[in-house]
């Protein structure tokens, strides 16, 4: 339809045109004298990341039934390739391989931009729709009829018929663009609804997500290729700023600001905040607030607190802001944007009825509501999807509704209970473990007017929080310490040193026995996350003191036997890491980001086209014939592959009749997606309760290991897709999986699970599971198992609140978010005599041990970590070795403690108990236990009346 095309041109643009000013930061236009930020090319190109992908994959409708389990192989690759933005556009955009893309970047980092650049151009290059959505919008209306419902009525309006019509056809030619702005910004309930079904799937996709979100769950963006916007580099940034001046200052003028903004970001010390405007929005904020003279701001609170004041001075000509005004509109955007980002849903969409709780009525006296959309704080963006009468608005930035809650927050009391000891405080949220929060507490440590003993405060509890699960969360908070160093240096500055200190270890390990030159490692996800974090903190004292720690490592690396290859492959990282940060202190391109991939058998594929029409009778019965009896399995496949816009009865009872009879799970499987995929909302619960059962019985079939494990997960997709309350069941089959002894089905358990884990359901099933297999026992009898299940515990604790991490950690799941904690024996006793000069020990390592240099190290372990002393714990072997460290820390008033308690060990073996007789002189030691003991040993029977008490007397005596 010829003369449909510039008409589909005109209403596109109209569209795009439309949502422009909404998008395209109304305050830096302002601030830039109203240029077009847009079509101007004043953004320095942005390029792009491709992350790697096997040259030999196949596709995944040719793997082989019997590799199945490939199918679920996460693979962790590198950058492969970097695009300037019109070598992407050439390459990526004109001749697409990719029908799916999602650009992934830090906040302002120029994600919409770059959508908003992309939908321009294709408009201009191509003939095809370009469909712009703000996914905060969307809310939980599925995709199509939101296109259906809302954009195609505001789009054509009034238009001919024969336009409506060639909607349709458009689709079905993919030849069209849906750019979906803001992922992110949707809840996270919104986005596991986020189904692409039916005609949809037919268009390309380019969707932005924020990096933290796809960081933490990439399999969000599953069959999406990924593309990461990058920081500017020096000439970039150098190229922006002797660009911004001329046409806003006269050129003398203009020169001299360039020349002195260059100048003092080149300055020594200016690394930080240069490294920190390596971001577009940053950059053009400092540009824009530049004066020649000036001191450069020294964090991300100062650089946007004098953004803010320049936005006042700015609109000065146009009415006046008293001090006092602006003292009082501050506090309440600071008030608004804390409340929003606490909500569960809609963090970054505003109801007009929550802007006026925080801000007033827009006409009544003395409302703020009009000042904030005056100055721009605020912008209408359309109206809420569950009630169409509300107005909804958005900050102009991300970015600024973090800046103004971080100015609401005078107490990191409301980020961390000041009073959490080594348990959840009851009523108080934990919200250093809330994604949302994190750019807001960074913030928060920079800002000028928090005392820094404060901040000091603050950071200590942060390392030294105790979490008594697993120590899943104390690294949380030790890494969120180490961020902070970007914002705030404490006044210890030995503090820095020894964190940077033990970010190294934890990536790198340690050597363990120099004799034996035996290396300690960490697991794989405490290394890896190391070794980010090392990226970002303070990243000039990690270079120095890496550099010096490397001249170390290489020194110990001569002394290591050749076939030591994981030594050799850690000096290999730890060579790589040392040159990532110097270039990233060049240049600020090294980027290293794991790509997590499923790849998934039931993808569409682009070449395969079955035409399921109506009107074509024999075409549709020669397919019922193959799915139903075909001998040749790829026709089979090919034929589940496709969407299509309707599914007939007779299709349906076809698929149930493959789902019931074939022998070929991978058939089973692809038929049951085929119908999730393809039929009615209203049909769906009819048909898929029936498979789901069917897969069920599948799933525990266990003399085929490899068909369980694609049956049990095929189930819990299956479960998701129809809020299934059988959810709980098929965990359960995949978690009996795991204690299998097949190391590859273990492998792909923990790789799938992980894509699982931001359902709290799952979670809590999981941990409930999984946390009696993170002993030290287990660790000696399976090594593989225990570092399984610490992988998918890890990943749990980064999707899960703290408190139900503990309750489910310490009791049990059922009722998980209403029971009320009954301490155990040991948590009362720990308690109870938290302020007595005795370490509680739980010596469930040595219930077994007989050998006398193997009671040395683990007791000295196990002393060690409550005393949390900068040095590793000595390597000893003997009782007097021990009791001279013991000597030594006493005399250095280390050690404090006059007794040890050993707890978990109620039958302590005769060598363990001759070995504590011998420690004596320096450490009254008891045992938590019924059998009799010989002095000066002291026994105490877990189950005596006022145990408590009994314990606190002997500690009287001494």
């Amino acid at each position: 339809m010829e003369y449909a095309i510039a008409e589909w041109q005109d209403v596109c643009r109209k569209m795009l045109l439309d949502r422009k000013p909404l998008t395209s930061n109304t305050v830096l236009r302002l601030a830039s004298g109203n240029r077009n930020l847009i079509e101007e090319d004043l953004f320095v190109d942005l390029a792009l990341v491709k992350p790697k992908r096997s040259q030999n994959e196949k596709h995944a409708q040719d793997i082989d039934p019997e590799r199945g389990s490939d199918l679920f192989n996460r693979q962790e690759e590198t950058v492969e390739k970097r695009f300037a933005y019109s070598e992407f556009l050439e390459e990526i955009i004109r001749n697409p391989t990719e029908k799916n893309i999602a650009i992934i970047g830090e906040p302002g980092a120029g994600k919409t931009t770059l959508l908003q650049k992309l939908a321009f151009w294709l408009l201009q290059q191509t003939d095809d729709l370009v469909i712009w959505v703000d996914l905060a919008e969307l809310g939980d209306r599925p995709l199509v009829e939101y296109l259906e419902e809302k954009w195609q009525k505001e789009a054509l309006g009034k238009s001919r018929a024969e336009i409506k019509g060639d909607w349709e056809h458009k689709f079905k030619g993919g030849a069209v663009w849906l750019l979906l702005d803001g992922l992110d910004e949707m809840s996270q309930s919104d986005r596991q609804g986020l189904k692409f079904r039916g005609w949809v799937m037919n268009a390309r996709i380019v969707v932005t997500c924020r990096l933290n979100l796809w960081q933490s769950n990439p399999t969000q963006l599953q069959g999406f290729q990924t593309y990461l916007t990058q920081p500017f580099q020096d000439e970039q940034m150098q190229g922006f700023i002797w660009r911004w001046f001329p046409g806003l200052f006269g050129e003398g003028e203009a020169d001299r600001l360039a020349e002195s903004l260059w100048s003092e970001l080149q300055g020594a010390g200016k690394e930080r905040i240069k490294d920190l405007c390596r971001n577009p929005l940053r950059l053009t904020l400092l540009c824009s607030t530049w004066q020649v003279g000036q001191a450069l701001p020294e964090t991300t609170a100062e650089l946007y607190g004098g953004f803010v004041e320049s936005m006042y001075e700015w609109k000065e000509d146009k009415f006046e802001v008293t001090e006092e005004e602006k003292e009082e509109l501050n506090t309440a955007l600071g008030a608004l944007a804390k409340a929003s980002l606490d909500a569960e849903t809609s963090r970054f969409r505003l109801s007009h009825r929550l802007v006026c709780d925080y801000l007033g009525k827009p006409k009544a006296k003395g409302s703020l509501f009009p000042l904030a959309l005056q100055l721009g704080w605020l912008n209408e963006v359309g109206v809420a999807a569950e009630n169409p009468r509300q107005r909804v608005y958005t900050f102009y930035h991300a970015t600024f509704q973090e800046y103004f809650a971080a100015l609401a927050v005078e107490d990191w009391d409301y980020f961390l209970p000041k009073d959490h000891c080594d348990r959840p405080v009851e009523g108080k949220r934990y919200r250093i473990f809330e994604k949302q929060w994190k750019q807001v507490i960074l913030v928060w440590l920079g800002r000028w007017d928090i005392e820094e003993d404060q901040k000091d405060l603050f950071i200590n509890k942060l390392l030294h929080f105790k979490d008594r699960c697993g120590n899943f969360y104390e690294f949380q908070t030790f890494y969120l310490a180490a961020l902070g160093f970007a914002e705030f240096e404490p006044k210890n500055g030995l503090l820095v040193e020894k964190v940077i200190r033990g970010l190294i270890m934890y990536s790198f390990g340690y050597l363990e026995n120099k004799k034996e030159c035996s290396w300690y490692y960490f697991s794989e996800e405490i290394s890896s996350s190391s070794i980010e974090i090392l990226q970002k903190t303070n990243t000039i004292k990690a270079l120095n003191i890496l550099e010096n720690w490397y001249i170390d490592f290489q020194n110990i690396y001569k002394s290591v036997p050749h076939n030591n290859w994981r030594v050799t492959k850690k000096f290999k990282e730890l060579d790589q890491l040392i040159n990532d940060i110097k270039s990233s202190l060049e240049d600020r391109l090294n980027y290293k980001l794991i790509k997590n991939e499923k790849d998934n058998v039931i993808e569409m594929s682009a070449h395969i086209s079955v035409s399921l029409d109506s009107n074509n009778v024999l075409n549709t019965k020669q397919i019922l014939d193959s799915l139903c009896h075909g001998k040749d399995e790829d026709i089979v496949k090919s034929i589940l592959t496709v969407t299509i816009e309707n599914i007939y009865p007779e299709i349906i009872q076809a698929l149930l009749f493959v789902i019931k009879n074939n022998k070929n799970l991978c058939i089973v499987w692809l038929a049951a997606d085929f119908l999730a995929r393809n039929i009615q909302e209203t049909e769906i619960q009819k048909y898929t309760e029936y498979i789901l059962d069917r897969l069920i019985i599948l799933s525990t079939q266990k003399s085929d290991l490899l068909a369980s494990f694609l049956a049990a997960f095929s189930a819990l997709d299956l479960c998701y897709f129809i809020a299934s309350n059988k959810i709980h069941k098929v965990v359960d089959i995949i978690l009996c999986l795991m204690y299998e002894d097949t190391s590859s089905i273990r492998h792909n358990i923990v790789n799938s699970l992980q894509w699982k884990l931001q359902n709290k359901d799952i979670n809590l099933i999981v941990i409930d599971a999984l946390k009696k297999q993170v002993t030290s026992e287990i660790d000696e009898q399976d090594l593989d198992l225990y570092s399984k299940c610490y992988s998918i515990l890890w990943h749990c604790a980064q999707h899960i609140d703290y408190t139900d991490f503990y309750q489910v950690w310490h009791y049990s799941n059922q009722d998980v978010l209403t029971i009320t904690p009954k301490l155990t024996l040991e948590e009362q006793i720990l308690d109870s005599l938290q302020n007595q000069p005795i370490l509680i020990l739980n010596a469930q390592t040595l219930t077994q041990e007989t050998r006398e240099s193997k009671i040395a190290l683990k007791l000295c372990k196990l002393i060690w970590k409550p005393l949390q002393l900068k040095e590793i714990y000595p390597e000893v072997s003997t009782p007097g070795q021990l009791t001279r460290y013991l000597d030594r820390l006493q005399l250095n008033q280390q050690f404090s403690q006059r007794a040890l308690l050993l707890t978990q060990c109620q039958h302590p073996t005769p060598e363990l108990l001759t070995f504590c007789q011998q420690l004596t002189d320096t450490v009254a030691i008891a045992f938590l236990t019924e059998d009799p003991l010989d002095l000066p040993l002291k026994g105490f029977p877990p189950h005596q009346p006022r145990l408590i008490s009994a314990i606190e007397t002997w500690l009287e005596e001494m």
